[in-house]
C-alpha cells in the first residue's frame, strides 16, 4: 500500500515525519495520517518528490 511505501522511503532517508512535512509543505499531522492510511490527497505526489 501506498502509505506503508511512504514509511518505509520516509525511514530509509532518515527523515522524521516533522522533517518530510517541511519539505512536502504540509502539516506532520498529515504525514501521520497518511501513513496511518486516513488520509488520501494530491500530497501523496508532493510526497513522493522527497522520497
Amino acid at each position: 500500500m501506498k502509505k506503508d511505501l511512504i514509511r518505509s522511503k520516509r525511514e530509509q532517508k532518515g527523515y522524521t515525519q516533522e522533517e518530510l512535512a517541511e519539505l512536502a509543505g504540509c502539516a506532520r499531522q498529515t504525514i501521520n495520517l497518511i501513513e496511518a492510511g486516513n488520509y488520501s490527497n494530491p500530497t501523496f505526489k508532493a510526497l513522493f518528490k522527497y522520497l
